[in-house]
């Protein structure tokens, strides 16, 4: 039992501050519910105004008040109010929550909080996380975007938190997260969240599992001169090409959206793959600023060691296609004028050794059936040979 609690003079109580202590213990138990089961209403609309934003010191109190008081402390507070007060609390806390400096100390205890009342006034915290109420955005947008660097585990937290409350993301709320990690050149998030921002097709969650991904790790090899290189691996890479026809893994890179596509050819067309060819695509992704490209695709041949003598097969030559655009390239989304071009694509054929990742047992894919690729890039108009520095 607390004997002595901080008090406030009568006129500097706000009035829309949390209740006393003595009326928190005489509150009836919070309503324990679970966050999955709860119903998740259509996706509202942007607010047409700011919410009201309660006053320091009720945040203060808030926050400060928050692990001391009983566990029923902010849904009790909530339910003397109103639904639509109750939203603007709602909306209020969690602007606060992603603006900068933000803490994930409490973002548990006070989304949860945010739950418990949505629930009370068969109100949707899914719906409520996915308005664009934040200075046109979303909080999720705003946690990506004021996410500190220097303390990486802290800083993800408040970010999963909000995405374990705003499931299922609505098409648009994943534009925004990929705008997002694409405005900060986020490249180890969006590698994170990949489910997220591009889920499985049905075709591939059903070779794959669960468990199953591609992974992408890119390095900016010459920043000056806008180069990159990605070493990608690509799982169950020909059992996807023969059933899904298409494979394909996006990446940020050099503050650009890209997505490299293995397909097979289905249209024969003038100066184009012949039908039923295996190619590789390049292209550039929303909000990408246009730019040359000048590329080389690498796959070196994995060769097994021999179970008898142990030694290993003498290595097959590396698999090299240059990847060029003719103009400029610009978003697959973007109008394309007469000197530009939404999409590179070249043939595996092109190359000598190329067209035989079509082949069962080829050497260039590993035990494991992972293709892993090597893509080396530089943001400039093609020259007589591709140099990556």
């Amino acid at each position: 039992m607390i004997d002595d609690k901080p008090s406030f003079p009568d006129d500097l109580v706000p009035a829309d501050a949390p209740p006393s202590y003595d009326a928190i213990t005489n509150a009836n138990a919070p309503i324990n519910v679970d966050s999955k089961n709860r119903p998740v209403n259509a996706m509202a609309g942007p607010s047409s105004s700011r919410s009201p934003a309660p006053s320091p010191s009720t945040q203060r109190a808030f926050h400060e008040g928050l692990a001391a008081q009983p566990s029923g402390f902010p849904y009790s507070w909530f339910s003397s109010r109103s639904s639509r007060e109750t939203k603007s609390t709602i909306t209020s806390l969690i602007r606060d929550l992603v603006r900068p400096p933000n803490s994930s100390l409490a973002c548990n205890e006070i989304l949860s909080s945010c739950a418990e009342a949505c629930a009370s006034y068969s109100l949707s915290l899914s719906s409520i996380l996915q308005e664009k109420f934040c200075e046109g955005h979303t909080p999720l947008y705003w946690a990506i975007i004021n996410k500190p660097r220097q303390t990486e585990e802290e800083s993800e937290e408040l970010l999963s938190a909000l995405l374990r409350y705003s499931v299922p993301l609505t098409p648009s709320t994943i534009s925004e997260l990929r705008l997002a990690c694409l405005v900060t050149s986020d490249q180890n998030l969006f590698r994170h969240l990949r489910r997220e921002l591009k889920p499985l097709s049905g075709t591939d969650e059903m070779l794959l599992g669960a468990a199953g991904s591609d992974d992408v790790r890119v390095v900016d090899t010459n920043a000056t001169e806008g180069a990159f290189a990605a070493e990608i691996k690509i799982s169950q890479f020909q059992k996807r090409m023969r059933v899904g026809k298409e494979v394909e893994v996006e990446f940020i890179a050099q503050a650009r959206l890209w997505r490299l596509s293995f397909f097979v050819s289905s249209h024969d067309r003038h100066r184009s793959p012949r039908r039923g060819s295996w190619c590789v695509g390049l292209s550039l992704m929303e909000s990408s600023p246009p730019t040359w490209v000048d590329s080389r695709l690498i796959i070196q041949d994995q060769p097994v060691q021999d179970v008898i003598d142990g030694e290993q097969s003498k290595p097959k030559p590396t698999i090299s296609l240059r990847i060029k655009s003719p103009g400029e390239l610009v978003p697959t989304n973007a109008f394309a004028r007469a000197n530009q071009t939404k999409q590179i694509v070249v043939s595996l054929e092109e190359s000598i050794m190329g067209q035989t990742l079509q082949f069962g047992g080829t050497s260039y894919i590993a035990n494991d059936e992972v293709l892993r690729v090597r893509l080396e890039t530089r943001l400039c108009k093609p020259g007589t040979e591709c140099v990556i520095m």
